[in-house]
């Protein structure tokens, strides 16, 4: 895989959102990527506090200065701090019969399970620093430098439901599915099916 860090993580085997239908695997689990309470506070309070109130005051100043371009390049400003992070977010973590596919937005990408060294449930840990990507709003994703277990690219959107993916090429990706144990199970029983 490319080791050139990104701010979006597009890796070399990305899948181009409309392409997702075109491939031939099967879908055998899906899990949601669903916000535990810190995201959300971090996710709303972020939004209001650096978003929505200055931009109130900025616009309120902008229309007694009769200033409308400050208006428009504000609005256009928001909307996309807003949404540029949200599009290479992850939405859900899908087990197919090629690999694990974290899905997003844009540029959802594939882990083969050829590729799989081993994985397993890990705790969160704050001995961490963000190299590339979100510190919170809509998740924890990108790259980051952990304790003791060196870069990772995350795509965590509950912490009390980690689980670490190590490939064979050195490469670390850290998931938090709804259900870790049946996620690995799942998996567990594939790649023994697929090696046999």
């Amino acid at each position: 895989m490319n080791k050139i860090a990104s701010f979006c993580r597009i890796p070399d085997g990305s899948i181009p959102r409309n392409g997702l239908k075109s491939y031939s695997w099967i879908i055998i689990y899906k899990s949601k990527a669903k916000y535990d309470i810190l995201t959300k506070v971090i996710t709303y309070t972020g939004i209001i506090l650096t978003l929505i109130i200055p931009n109130t005051w900025i616009t309120y100043l902008a229309i007694e200065s009769n200033i409308f371009s400050i208006i428009i390049f504000l609005n256009i400003l928001i909307v996309s701090i807003l949404t540029i992070p949200y599009l290479f977010s992850p939405l859900e973590y899908i087990i197919t019969t090629k690999g694990i596919l974290i899905k997003r937005v844009l540029k959802s990408f594939l882990i083969p399970y050829e590729n799989i060294e081993k994985m397993y449930n890990v705790s969160w840990t704050w001995k961490r620093i963000r190299l590339f990507g979100s510190g919170g709003i809509y998740g924890f994703y990108g790259l980051f430098k952990i304790h003791n277990l060196g870069n990772v690219w995350m795509y965590v959107t509950d912490r009390k439901k980690t689980i670490l993916i190590k490939l064979k090429d050195g490469n670390k990706y850290m998931i938090s599915p709804d259900d870790p144990v049946k996620f690995i199970n799942e998996i567990s029983n594939i790649i023994r099916l697929q090696t046999k």
